[in-house]
């Protein structure tokens, strides 16, 4: 058997876009899960799918500094550069979407979060689609009038199911970033259960 949410119909959508304004929140209805599992017959209605996220998540934590303090909180963030559609492709048993080039990149405004995270001023998170960042690809931050950007063309990719965390420090004379790729498998989230009508 295998599954996809958010599940419109009984085929595959051919593309899948991600807001490029996530400020309000994580936009989750725009997340899109798969699952394939073999299922006996006897099992069947107590069957039980584990799902994994075929987008990436972004996460972006702006460190403390004397710098930010002094400026209360006039700060903002922006993902620039990025393919916020991707094609979807049915393959070898699975399912990928990876960012559609034809379509040009554009900007994301990620969601900042009520509670940073530890030693934090504040922190961000976005809903991005699988991509290998572009040249031109960067976290752009804004302290008042000044504005700051890191490439991130220097990682390899944008991978699904993975939280990408960019740990930075706004300084006036630059950033410093910390960047963690692929340690840790996006794990966390909501969890639910439903039925489905197998074909006999």
């Amino acid at each position: 058997m295998e599954a996809w949410y958010p599940c419109e119909s009984t085929t595959l959508p051919e593309k899948w876009v991600v807001p490029a304004d996530q400020s309000a929140g994580m936009p989750t209805d725009k997340d899109f899960l798969y699952a394939k599992q073999t299922i006996s017959f006897s099992d069947r209605n107590e069957a039980g799918l584990t799902f994994e996220h075929c987008l990436a998540k972004v996460v972006i934590n702006i460190q403390q500094s004397d710098y930010l303090d002094s400026y209360d909180g006039e700060l903002s963030v922006q993902l620039t550069g990025l393919l916020a559609t991707g094609e979807v492709t049915h393959y070898a048993d699975n399912i990928f979407i990876q960012g559609d080039i034809s379509t040009g990149s554009t900007f994301i405004t990620p969601h900042r979060l009520d509670t940073p995270a530890d030693g934090a001023f504040a922190s961000y998170e976005a809903l991005v689609i699988p991509q290998a960042p572009n040249l031109n690809s960067a976290i752009e931050i804004k302290v008042g009038g000044a504005v700051y950007s890191f490439l991130t063309n220097s990682i390899l990719s944008f991978a699904p199911s993975y939280v990408h965390t960019f740990d930075i420090t706004v300084k006036a004379e630059g950033l410093e970033v910390s960047v963690d790729t692929g340690s840790m498998t996006w794990e966390e989230g909501t969890g639910g259960e439903g039925s489905v009508e197998l074909p006999i």
